[in-house]
């Protein structure tokens, strides 16, 4: 016999024990089970509402992939139901808090050009935290999705954290530079065309970003 236990659920697996037919199967992940809570093998497999206890709190998916215990009620998550329970309520919080998706998030970092290392090293983040992002199973703090829509959003704070950071990132510069001159353009364009002077700090910002990209350019031709 061997055991399985989570926080929020919990259910025997048994495909050691072949007295007992196989209550159900899913995508092959699960052997013959019973339900943990009263020992019963009358178990359903079902889409229904379900209220996780957090220790953020409850939260409520309304079509939450399980199985049902007739006998006793229990709720358990077995086999591939478990990685579909956090992906499920990690979009319910993502929902409730108004923060990036999963699709958000891989097409920022891929328009970015940086590496999910890459992004971890720009948001001073642990290992492997932006896979779990991506993956779904995981949600980012308020906190870090602000840092996230900033870095997406203003090609200068992205330049000045990479700095930080010490990554090269040469493609991410190019981009953000670009980026950079793209706006200078718009705003000195949109100043000359309402009668008003374009301010030197524009000017100099778009002069820099011009040498910056010159230089990442040239750069990558003597490669």
């Amino acid at each position: 016999m061997s055991y399985k236990k989570t926080p929020e659920f919990s259910f025997l697996r048994m495909a050691d024990v072949t007295r007992l037919a196989p209550a159900m199967s899913v995508d092959g992940d699960m052997g013959p089970i019973f339900c943990l809570e009263c020992g019963a093998d009358d178990v359903e497999e079902r889409r229904a509402p379900h209220v996780y206890a957090l220790r953020r709190g409850n939260v409520e998916v309304p079509e939450d992939w399980h199985v049902r215990c007739r006998a006793c009620g229990k709720i358990s998550h077995p086999g591939a139901m478990l990685d579909a329970s956090f992906r499920a309520v990690a979009d319910v919080i993502r929902r409730e808090q108004g923060l990036l998706g999963v699709a958000a998030l891989k097409q920022i970092r891929s328009r970015l050009h940086l590496t999910q290392v890459e992004m971890e090293h720009l948001l001073g983040c642990g290992e492997k935290t932006w896979v779990r992002w991506e993956r779904g199973k995981v949600t980012q703090s308020k906190a870090q999705d602000a840092l996230i829509r900033r870095l997406a959003e203003d090609p200068a704070y992205l330049l000045q954290r990479l700095d930080e950071a010490g990554i090269a990132a040469a493609k991410a510069r190019e981009v953000a530079l670009v980026i950079q001159i793209a706006a200078a353009h718009e705003a000195s364009a949109a100043l000359a065309a309402a009668g008003d002077a374009v301010p030197p700090e524009l000017v100099l910002s778009a002069v820099r970003a011009y040498a910056a990209h010159l230089k990442l350019a040239t750069a990558r031709l003597a490669e």
